[in-house]
């Protein structure tokens, strides 16, 4: 689904990152990277 460019999927991703959920090492460069792709999709809550 990320692959896929499906929106929830990718922010899903960047919160992760961003977080550190999911047993993913907190990455701020790499959520900042997710966060902008869903931007780039048009989806608005993703930009908050």
């Amino acid at each position: 689904m990320v692959e896929n460019g499906y929106p929830d999927a990718l922010t899903i991703l960047a919160d992760a990152y961003e977080n550190g959920y999911y047993g993913f090492e907190r990455n701020t460069e790499k959520a900042f990277e997710y966060y902008l792709k869903v931007a780039n999709l048009g989806e608005l809550h993703s930009q908050l």
